[in-house]
């Protein structure tokens, strides 16, 4: 309760020998990424992006491209 107090949730991490505790700190902290006993939790493959005033969307992996797309279905009879 007290990590999301704040209005930024760029990135957390948390240290834990059991399974149940990293999913129970994974599905309650709210921020865009998280590590689990490691500090790296991105590579270039990844979505990276915060949530709340730590910005909007995803740069990275194929949801960060999707900001710069725009797509369109055409439908067309017989030409």
């Amino acid at each position: 309760a007290r990590a999301n107090a704040l209005p930024y949730g760029l990135a957390g991490y948390a240290f834990t020998r059991s399974a149940a505790t990293a999913n129970r700190i994974a599905e309650q902290l709210a921020v865009g990424v998280i590590g689990i006993n490691q500090m790296v939790v991105t590579i270039p493959e990844t979505p990276f992006g915060g949530i709340g005033d730590s910005g909007w969307g995803r740069e990275g992996g194929l949801e960060g491209l999707e900001s710069y797309t725009v797509r369109k279905y055409v439908g067309h009879l017989h030409l």
